[in-house]
């Protein structure tokens, strides 16, 4: 019998009763770390550099047993998402997702999910059910990861083919030559190496896409932009000897992770469909086999706050420069000799307009934002976030920086943001709090993405204003 539990990220949950077995589950899977639960199936997504470099050392979730009874604490951390393991089901939601915690759908969770990969239909398309949610996102990036793949050009690879006729232009197959050919009738068994579209890659993906167009709720995926639709009909083409029937054998070709120094976006592609074949398999299995079952979704939401406000920061009328740690692009710099790298969340240069070349100018700032995934509507700033928020300031000659994180609200009253504003000593600045409301109780996720887009062009008004005031 499968138990579901509900948790909140970033949270202590005391007092957690569970059956001896139930127990041993969870110990036995906090003692697991990301790398371990990735290799047994589990999808880890929107990891941030730091987390993805430590995947050796972090865990789900930490449970401790309680001395005085049969009961656990649990601790969860920056990880949210959704893990079936061998019979328990846990949910990890995020904590802003409604004032009543984990009880109700976790509709920021699926839009930020679905906002940070271009997904622009997610009202229209929306299939998640409480229990599997997680599961049910990943058929909306799998388009994005493959146009993105494609974009490099269709993967080939050698193969082995197999002929016999009388034009022999390969390895001889005598045992295939003596079972086809005897008597001799003026052909030969034999088989070549040959570069080849239709391999174990691009029949996985294949799999895949006909797994999304099986579904009636999901196949529109399929066919919603013509830059999809075309990479559809590439795959198709590219896969003559596709067959429903060899998944598995698929699934076994494709054990080891794709390593590839030209076709580098078809490793997390190849990752991401062998996460949406497995899982399905898995959630579909007979019930006896539930016992041994490891699938699921992980990710980090702090890192996806922060690709989220990229979505809004980056783009007109704002235009924030956005520096990516993973690619070591856009980084600052604390020295002249450009030793010590840093990557501030977002900046706005201060010479935008100007036509100064001067290596101190373009290094120059008018504003420096960095997301914070914290309660920072309820408390006081961490003075560790004060410090390192200082350096990108100082470093980049910034007299404003602002942090930006996400606070509960009323979905009805979602326009309303009250910064914060720190005064700084020393060289002086200001570093101003910035509140960006999450509606709360949303009757669907329609109205959610309604009352989003209104917390949105609220956040933006606000980040304008800034701008100009100063």
């Amino acid at each position: 019998m499968t138990t579901s539990f509900s948790f909140t990220d970033n949270s202590p949950h005391y007092s957690v009763q569970v059956t001896d077995e139930q127990k041993m589950k969870l110990i036995e899977l906090s003692c697991k770390n990301l790398e371990q639960l990735q290799n047994d199936g589990v999808f880890v997504y929107s990891l941030s550099p730091s987390l993805s470099n430590n995947r050796k050392k972090l865990t789900v979730l930490d449970a401790f047993v309680n001395t005085n009874s049969n009961d656990l604490t649990i601790y969860t951390h920056n990880l949210v998402g959704f893990i079936c393991y061998k019979g328990l089901k846990l949910d990890i939601s995020s904590r802003f997702t409604s004032a009543d915690g984990a009880d109700s759908n976790d509709f920021f969770l699926h839009y930020l999910m679905l906002k940070t990969n271009e997904f622009n239909f997610i009202e229209q398309y929306y299939p998640f059910t409480k229990t599997d949610s997680a599961l049910d996102f990943l058929p909306f990036i799998f388009t994005k990861f493959l146009t993105n793949a494609l974009n490099q050009g269709l993967f080939k690879q050698y193969q082995r083919h197999h002929y016999n006729n009388s034009r022999p232009r390969g390895t001889i197959d005598i045992a295939a030559h003596l079972k086809l050919n005897m008597p001799f009738t003026g052909k030969i068994a034999y088989s070549t190496r040959e570069f080849s579209y239709d391999n174990p890659i691009t029949e996985l993906i294949r799999h895949t896409i006909e797994s999304i167009r099986n579904k009636p709720e999901l196949r529109d995926l399929l066919y919603l932009t013509r830059t999809t639709q075309e990479a559809v009909k590439q795959i198709e083409a590219a896969t003559p000897s596709y067959s429903p029937n060899n998944l598995k054998q698929v699934l076994a070709d494709n054990a080891r992770p794709l390593q590839h120094p030209f076709f580098t976006a078809y490793g997390p592609l190849q990752y991401l469909c062998k996460s949406i074949l497995r899982n399905e398999m898995m959630r579909y299995a007979n019930t006896t086999q539930q016992d041994d079952e490891i699938y699921g979704v992980i990710c980090d939401i702090s890192y996806l706050w922060e690709e989220y406000l990229a979505t809004l920061l980056t783009v007109k009328p704002l235009n924030f420069i956005h520096p990516n740690n993973t690619t070591k692009a856009r980084a600052i710099y604390l020295d002249k000799e450009h030793t010590f790298k840093n990557f501030p969340d977002f900046y706005l240069p201060a010479n935008t307009h100007s036509n100064n070349e001067d290596s101190d100018a373009k290094q120059a700032a008018h504003l420096v934002v960095d997301a914070k995934y914290k309660r920072y509507a309820e408390r006081k700033v961490d003075p560790e976030d004060i410090r390192q928020i200082m350096v990108y300031m100082y470093a980049q000659k910034a007299p404003n920086a602002l942090l930006i994180s996400p606070m509960q609200a009323d979905a009805k009253n979602i326009d309303i943001i009250k910064p914060q504003c720190y005064n700084l000593l020393g060289y002086g600045g200001n570093i101003s709090v910035l509140a960006m409301p999450i509606p709360q109780k949303a009757e669907s996720f329609a109205g959610f993405c309604h009352a989003m887009a209104k917390a949105e062009q609220s956040l933006i008004s606000a980040l304008q204003g800034l701008v100009l005031s100063q």
